[in-house]
């Protein structure tokens, strides 16, 4: 969230919300954060508390995507792995892929 604020983010919404005559049914106006960046510049919510709910409205998100994809993908073997693990996974991977019928390597 910091890296997107501090190129201009806020900026954008705001411009965003004007062009759209601050109109928060607009689609553009309903990007993840949006309406979290709009009550900051309403003064409703200080800067910490925004980019926390933005963080929050993020995790939201991404959990209703990961949801949706499991029930669109049953077939799918999916695995949980920190960063640290990521190349131990691959490898893993690969040999599972050697080892089935969906993939000759």
């Amino acid at each position: 969230m910091l890296r997107l604020t501090e190129q201009g983010l806020f900026a954008e919404v705001e411009a965003a919300y004007k062009y759209c005559n601050y109109d928060l049914t607009k689609q553009s106006m309903k990007i993840i954060g949006c309406s979290e960046i709009i009550r900051y510049l309403k003064g409703e919510l200080s800067y910490e508390a925004t980019l926390a709910a933005m963080v929050q409205a993020n995790k939201v998100y991404a959990k209703k995507q990961i949801t949706w994809f499991k029930h669109q993908l049953t077939n799918v073997h999916w695995y949980s792995f920190s960063y640290s693990q990521f190349d131990n996974l691959c490898q893993k991977i690969i040999v599972e892929l050697k080892n089935s019928n969906y993939l000759k390597l």
